[in-house]
């Protein structure tokens, strides 16, 4: 476990307490937004007006414009200006289209005929459950951890939702990371999702041809050698 964290920068891992931060969390709307140069002012309750800047936003759902509900922190900039900081926009936001549902069901192609090939048929409601439970379980962990990322709580670590996707639960962090939003903007844990998926795919396929690309490389290796 770790403290609270968040998608598009995960740079607030190792600062203040969450404790700290939720006593100091601000909710307000947009009321001002220069989509071309990235910044605006939020109000707040009290009505009070505070410079915005695109780079402070985190677990950002969507393009941030007039309008939108927020919370923030108050900071200072470089200069010592008064701006908010840390700064969440409300709701869940994402989405599951047409292109994300035909990546989903192209990737689980290998699995489901690797599994039609090697499993027996008798066993198949028994895997396909625990697969689909896994996938499950992984959803939710990453929208509980979402959850306590919204309220400035401990949260789990980036490598216990990569250990699940590790062991089978991928489609479930797929489908958490577009409906949810959650640790879809991260370049370096992006990297690493998809070295898992890819994995799961070579594993799955390789499989299926009898592994020929396993002896292929095996072989090559030995060569050099």
């Amino acid at each position: 476990m770790k403290p609270a964290d968040h998608d598009t920068t995960d740079k607030m891992d190792n600062d203040a307490s969450p404790s700290s931060a939720a006593k100091t969390r601000r909710h307000g709307r947009i009321i001002e937004w220069n989509d071309d140069r990235g910044f605006g002012f939020v109000e707040d309750k009290s009505r009070q007006r505070t410079f915005v800047h695109i780079r402070e936003f985190e677990d950002r759902i969507k393009r941030p414009a007039i309008g939108d509900k927020v919370t923030f922190s108050l900071g200072s900039d470089a200069a010592g200006r008064s701006c908010a900081k840390q700064i969440v926009q409300e709701g869940w936001g994402g989405g599951f289209g047409l292109g994300a549902l035909a990546m989903l069901v192209a990737l689980l192609v290998a699995p489901v005929l690797a599994g039609r090939r090697f499993i027996p048929a008798e066993f198949w409601l028994e895997v396909g459950g625990v697969a689909a439970a896994l996938s499950l379980l992984t959803f939710g962990m990453y929208a509980w951890d979402k959850r306590k990322a919204r309220r400035q709580e401990w949260r789990l670590s980036e490598s216990t939702l990569q250990l699940w996707s590790v062991i089978g639960g991928w489609p479930g962090a797929f489908l958490a990371q577009r409906l949810l939003r959650h640790k879809s903007s991260k370049t370096s844990f992006q990297v690493i999702f998809w070295a898992t998926v890819a994995l799961h795919q070579y594993v799955m396929i390789d499989a299926l041809l009898d592994w020929r690309v396993f002896h292929a490389a095996r072989a090559m290796l030995g060569d050099i050698l």
